[in-house]
């Protein structure tokens, strides 16, 4: 029962999120950025990094109980991974199991000399193929080592590497932060750089229907998997957001599942939908 009793605040200083709501769920990136956040919704970050959950509170040793929290990525990211950056490039947080496609193009220069890589690692001398430039794998000294030298490559957490390229899929086999690299093991004599963009495999939508004022989707499902319903407007880009909670397809489910967008029809607007597939 809802009550005056407890007394619902702003964090003070010596919450975890000062001025956000107290007792509620808020996020840090990387240890500083704070988000509100709650029990529905969506947010668009403004830094990169280590997104952590909390209870904004200022005193953790007297709590008790918990909250269920599942967050799905939004949508593509886009950033630009230049040759020298020897740190790589965050793209935020990938999912085990969720599968996601890149594109990149650009060119790369390394060694301070005419050639130059794309991102699969093919080297060129004023655009024109040459074994001069020396294609090779990654020895230990390089940032992916076994990966192809010179190539867009990825790494979760510091960790396990992900060869990319071009264009293409992967799946990851863990969960965190991807930040993106030029494969090399030297960084101060390279130039150039390459547009990347990154983004989650949606699922198939099947049928859409009308159902008075409401908006039914349908689309195929794989048992053992999290779906999340998103939309954006005509007019919105690539700014889907959230519309349903989070679907969880049982091992012993059925190839398709639905979902009724409430009121779609009555506010003038038209939807576009996109199914967001998890682990």
């Amino acid at each position: 029962q809802a009550t005056n009793v407890c007394g619902a605040i702003l964090g003070d200083g010596s919450f975890t999120c000062p001025g956000l709501q107290g007792f509620s769920l808020v996020g840090k990136i990387n240890g500083g950025s704070c988000i509100q956040l709650g029990s529905s919704g969506s947010f668009t970050p403004s830094a990169s990094g280590k997104l952590v959950l909390y209870f904004n509170d200022g005193i953790y040793g007297d709590n008790s109980g918990s909250w269920n929290v599942c967050i799905a990525p939004a949508g593509e990211i886009c950033t630009n991974v230049p040759a020298s950056a020897s740190g790589g490039v965050s793209v935020g947080n990938v999912v085990a199991g969720q599968a996601y496609t890149y594109q990149a193009s650009g060119v790369a220069h390394y060694n301070m000399g005419p050639c130059q890589a794309d991102p699969d690692g093919n080297l060129s001398i004023n655009g024109q193929a040459t074994n001069v430039c020396g294609a090779i794998l990654g020895d230990g000294s390089f940032t992916c080592p076994g990966l192809q030298g010179f190539s867009l490559v990825g790494k979760i957490n510091g960790g396990s590497c992900i060869q990319l390229g071009s264009s293409g899929s992967f799946t990851p086999t863990t969960s965190g932060e991807l930040v993106l690299y030029f494969n090399d093991n030297g960084y101060s004599d390279n130039s150039g750089s390459w547009n990347v963009c990154i983004a989650p495999v949606t699922a198939t939508i099947s049928a859409l229907v009308v159902r008075g004022c409401d908006v039914n989707v349908t689309w195929l499902t794989v048992p053992g998997r999290t779906y999340y319903l998103q939309a954006t407007s005509p007019t919105g880009g690539r700014n889907y957001a959230t519309v349903s909670p989070p679907i969880v397809i049982p091992f012993s489910g059925g190839t398709t599942t639905n979902y009724s967008d409430p009121g779609v029809v009555t506010n003038g607007v038209g939807r576009i939908y996109r199914v967001l597939i998890v682990p």
